[in-house]
C-alpha cells in the first residue's frame, strides 16, 4: 500500500514537473504574445475601431473583456499554486504592460488587468468544458488506485486462503494422522502445502511405527516378567527374603516399563469425554487408601468437565506417588474452580526441591541427587506436564513456606 501511494505521488510529481509546468509556461508565452499584438494593433486604430475590436474580443469563444474598474464579480479566493505560476509567467512575458494586475472573482475566474491600446480592461480566459487537466489527472490516479487496491486485495485473498488452511492444519495436527491439504494456488504456496503433506505423512508413519514398537516392547518384556512371577510363586520358600526382594524388583521393573510406555504413548490417543473430576479424585484416594496411604481432601467440588479422564488419573497418581516417595505426610489433594478453568494441587510437608531445579523437574529424564525427581525414571512429572499441555493447561511446581512441596494443575474447561 505504501509503495503504491509513493508511486502515485512520484507520477504526480513527474507530471507537474515535466508536463504541466512546461505547458503552462508555453500557454502563458502564447497569450502574452497575443495580448501584445492586440494591444499594439489597438493603439494604431481610431477610437471607434478600437471599441469595435474590444467588443469583438469580448464576444469570442475564448475571452471575456470587462471595461469596469473592478472585475464583474466580487473578489474571490486566493489563487492556487498553478494559477500563481501561470500568472507569474504571464507577468514576466508582459513586462512592458503598465499597471499589470490580476485576481480571482467569486466564480473562480482568473482576471488580468491589461492595456488594450491606451485603455485598461479586465480580461479573462473562458474555461473550457469538461474536466481540467489536473482534475482529470487526479481522477485517473484515483481510479488507478482503486483498481490497484482491488487487484492487491484479490491477490492477498488468493494467498491468504491457502495459508489459512495451512495454519489451521498445523494447529489441529493430531499424532498419527497425515494432512491432506489441497496442493493448489501459487507455485510457492502449492510447494509449501505439498511439503507439509509429506511431512505429516512421515510423522504419521513414524507414529505408527512407534506404536508398534511400544506394543512389542510391552509384550516382549512383560511376558518374561509374568513367567518370573509365576516361578517365584512356585518357589520352595515363597515368603523368603530373597523371593520378596525379587518380587519388589519385578514390581519396580514393571513400574518403570509402565512409565516409559505412558510417556511414549502420550495423552493424545485418549478421546475426550465428559467426566466427574470429584469422582475421579475419590477413586485415586481410595486406590492409595487400600495401601494404607491416607490422603486428605480440601477445596471445593469441581463437578463435570470435558477432557481425558484416564490421562488426568495417571497424572494425579504420578503426583501422589511423587509426594509419597519424596515428601512427608500429610498428603493433600486440593481442588477448585478458577473462573474459566479448574485447578487441582497435590501437596505434602516434605523438604521440597532446590529452587534452582524447580523449572527443570518436569523435563524428561531430569534427575539430581537433591531433586525430588531422583532416583526414579525422571518421567513422572514429565508425563503430568504432557497431560496438561495436551489439554491446554499447565503444571506448576513450587516449594511451600515454611516447609513442603506443591504440584498444581491448571487447565481450561
Amino acid at each position: 500500500m505504501a509503495s503504491l501511494i509513493l508511486a502515485q505521488a512520484l507520477t504526480l510529481g513527474i507530471f507537474f514537473t515535466f508536463i504541466l509546468m512546461p505547458q503552462t509556461q508555453r500557454v502563458a508565452e502564447v497569450m502574452a504574445q497575443t495580448f501584445v499584438m492586440v494591444s499594439t494593433a489597438a493603439e494604431r486604430l481610431p477610437p471607434a475601431d478600437r471599441s469595435r475590436l474590444v467588443s469583438q474580443l469580448g464576444q469570442s469563444d475564448y475571452l471575456d473583456v470587462w471595461s469596469g474598474a473592478e472585475p464583474p464579480a466580487a473578489r474571490g479566493r486566493r489563487p492556487q499554486l498553478l494559477e500563481r505560476l501561470f500568472m507569474q509567467s504571464l507577468v514576466d512575458k508582459l513586462g512592458g504592460q503598465r499597471d499589470l494586475e490580476w485576481r480571482t472573482d467569486a466564480s473562480d475566474r482568473l482576471w488580468l488587468h491589461l492595456a488594450i491600446g491606451p485603455d485598461l480592461y479586465w480580461v479573462s480566459v473562458k474555461p473550457p468544458g469538461g474536466l481540467q487537466p489536473v482534475n482529470a489527472l487526479l481522477a485517473a490516479m484515483f481510479v488507478t488506485l482503486l483498481l490497484a487496491l482491488a487487484m492487491a486485495m484479490a491477490a492477498q485473498r488468493r494467498l491468504a486462503r491457502p495459508l489459512g488452511r495451512l495454519a489451521d492444519a498445523a494447529a489441529t495436527l493430531k499424532p498419527g494422522v497425515a494432512s491432506s491439504l489441497p496442493e493448489t494456488g501459487p507455485a510457492e504456496i502449492a510447494a509449501v502445502s505439498k511439503a507439509f503433506n509429506a511431512m505429516t505423512g512421515r510423522l504419521a508413519r513414524d507414529e505408527r511405527a512407534r506404536a508398534v514398537m511400544l506394543a512389542g516392547v510391552s509384550h516382549d518384556i512383560r511376558t518374561p516378567l509374568a513367567k518370573l512371577r509365576l516361578v517365584l510363586e512356585m518357589a520352595a520358600d515363597p515368603d523368603g527374603d530373597l523371593v520378596q526382594t525379587a518380587r519388589r524388583q519385578i514390581g519396580e521393573i514393571d513400574r518403570i516399563l509402565a512409565q516409559f510406555l505412558a510417556f511414549g504413548r502420550g495423552p493424545e490417543g485418549e478421546p475426550e469425554t465428559v467426566f466427574d473430576v470429584d469422582a475421579l479424585v475419590d477413586e485415586v484416594v481410595a486406590y492409595f487408601a487400600a495401601d494404607a496411604v491416607p490422603i486428605e481432601r480440601e477445596g471445593v467440588p469441581i463437578g463435570m468437565i470435558r477432557g481425558r479422564p484416564e490421562a488426568l488419573r495417571r497424572g494425579i497418581v504420578n503426583l501422589v506417588q511423587n509426594a509419597i516417595q519424596y515428601g512427608a505426610p500429610p498428603i493433600v489433594i486440593w481442588t477448585a474452580r478458577t473462573g474459566p478453568g479448574v485447578a487441582l494441587a497435590v501437596s505434602d510437608l516434605g523438604p521440597g526441591a532446590p529452587p534452582d531445579r524447580l523449572s527443570d523437574l518436569d523435563q524428561p529424564f531430569v534427575r539430581g541427587d537433591s531433586a525430588r525427581g531422583s532416583p526414579g525414571t525422571g518421567l513422572g512429572l514429565a508425563i503430568v506436564a504432557n497431560t496438561m499441555q495436551a489439554q491446554g493447561g499447565t503444571l506448576t511446581l513450587s516449594n511451600r513456606e515454611p516447609v513442603g512441596f506443591e504440584a498444581r494443575l491448571d487447565w481450561p474447561i
